[in-house]
């Protein structure tokens, strides 16, 4: 959906509701630059905007190894960051993951500034750091975590700095939420204005009052939302709140593995003394906490690693930081860079191990064209539908309009489509169910402007190969295929 809903709205000129599809719900702060690459240049420059971002990210470490500590550090943290599995292999593909890695990141970045020279910055400072936190929740509902972490930080700041005397963090907090709340508040008011639901798919019948609507619990599921019952009820789910770094998950040949070099020096942060000098305890201890807090939030609603790659740059510069103490000498510091670097060469094993599996080289090199690629199952990539969107481009009239069965994608088809994602009911299945005639059926149909249906049967296998209508909705629709179908 990242790539398909903002062509689907090319396509037909517009933003417009689909329902059908739960993920149209979700902030497109992403998809809708990816929309400016598909309109500009095609997929070959929307799928280059997550690695532009990670050089960008690149660069707000250095500038952050600038000001707050020195160009060793700088570099160490950005092997560290770069170097993570989940982290390269996520600058391939056109996920999100790394534009709410890049505005957290200049969050926190505003307000370590706002730390170390408070006495220098107004309060719009505040709608600074809130613009880059609402448009972080302009990314992903999950980075909204962001709008609680900072003001906390900010109050156990105030606290600690002045006493008693911590009455200016009302107004600074209240900036801060309401820049935030002003920079992720377009997608809040679309999906007001399409679904009548402000988060839409979530707690869609609390919004709405109907029943019968998208599977948001089960789409949770599906992100390996952690079960809060299981965690503080039972010895097994509390411990894995704090294992999960060393489990199998994150131990992948894909996105989802941190590699080695991260779990490896871990642990140097609860034993590594803190570097010395007037400012840097203040920023390691503010680091420590945002970090603590990201774990926190990121443990107790989600299993899945890629998922924290939004705390990997600050991970990565206090590792540097514990690493490259100034305690140490330049020897010390030199054998430190080597180890790192060491460390970090079998990620770049598995980097390009799952790079190689992928095959995109083929095509780059002239070994295989675009679309005997794409005609082909890819990791992530099942029971391809390419051959299908090939036909339909060349043949079918530009007004159709197609009707997707027991499909999802449809980002290579050039004309107009309804695909109903996984936790949505699907219209088309509720309809044939409670029609009573083939004609009614083809009557909802030419409503609808649906010219053809396209059915996937290697994805319906793939998903359980059960038919999803009722017992007599499955001969409403054989005897409808019969009478007004061809193929």
């Amino acid at each position: 959906y990242h790539l398909a809903l903002p062509k689907l709205y090319l396509i037909n000129h517009r933003i417009f509701p689909t329902p059908h599809n739960v993920y149209s719900g979700v902030p497109f702060n992403t998809e809708m630059l990816y929309a400016v690459g598909l309109a500009l240049g095609g997929e070959s420059l929307a799928t280059l905007i997550p690695w532009g971002l990670s050089i960008a990210i690149l660069y707000a470490i250095a500038v952050w190894a600038r000001r707050f500590a020195d160009g060793q550090v700088g570099l160490i943290a950005a092997l560290l960051f770069y170097s993570c599995p989940m982290v390269a292999i996520a600058t391939w593909f056109g996920l999100v993951e790394l534009n709410w890695c890049f505005f957290n990141l200049l969050a926190v970045l505003a307000l370590l500034i706002w730390l170390e020279r408070s006495a220098h910055f107004g309060p719009l400072w505040f709608m600074v750091i809130g613009v880059f936190a609402g448009l972080a929740g302009g990314v992903k509902y999950n980075a909204l975590t962001i709008l609680g972490g900072i003001p906390a930080l900010l109050l156990w700041t105030r606290i600690r700095r002045q006493g008693r005397d911590w009455t200016q963090w009302a107004p600074e907090a209240g900036l801060f939420l309401l820049a935030a709340l002003v920079a992720v508040s377009p997608w809040l008011l679309k999906n007001q204005v399409f679904y009548h639901n402000p988060i839409f798919p979530l707690f869609n019948e609390f919004f709405t009052g109907a029943s019968g609507g998208p599977d948001w619990q089960g789409l949770l599921q599906d992100a390996n939302a952690r079960n809060l019952r299981a965690t503080f009820t039972t010895w097994r789910g509390f411990t894995d709140l704090f294992s999960v770094p060393w489990s199998k998950e994150w131990e992948g040949s894909g996105m989802h593995s941190t590699g080695i070099a991260l779990l490896l020096f871990i642990p140097w942060l609860f034993f590594a003394r803190k570097r010395s000098g007037q400012e840097a305890p203040s920023v390691y201890q503010s680091l420590s906490w945002i970090l603590a807090f990201n774990w926190a939030t990121w443990g107790l609603s989600s299993r899945l690693p890629r998922f924290f790659i939004f705390s990997i740059p600050l991970l990565a510069i206090l590792l540097a930081m514990s690493l490259l103490s100034r305690s140490g000498g330049a020897g010390f510091r030199r054998s430190i860079a080597w180890v790192v670097i060491l460390a970090c060469i079998p990620n770049c094993c598995l980097i390009f191990n799952y790079w190689f599996k992928l095959g995109g080289w083929k095509v780059v090199l002239g070994q295989e064209s675009r679309s005997e690629y794409l005609l082909h199952g890819k990791p992530g990539y099942f029971t391809p539908y390419y051959a299908a969107a090939q036909f339909v481009n060349e043949e079918l009239p530009k007004n159709s309009r197609i009707l997707f069965f027991e499909e999802s994608r449809g980002y290579y088809f050039e004309r107009d489509f309804v695909a109903t994602s996984f936790f949505a009911p699907n219209p088309f299945v509720a309809f044939v169910n409670q029609s009573t005639k083939p004609g009614q059926l083809r009557d909802y149909l030419t409503k609808e402007g649906i010219t053809h249906v396209f059915l996937n049967r290697a994805e319906m296998f793939r998903r359980g190969g059960k038919s999803p209508f009722s017992k007599e909705g499955a001969l409403i629709f054989d005897a409808f295929a019969g009478r007004y179908l061809r193929k």
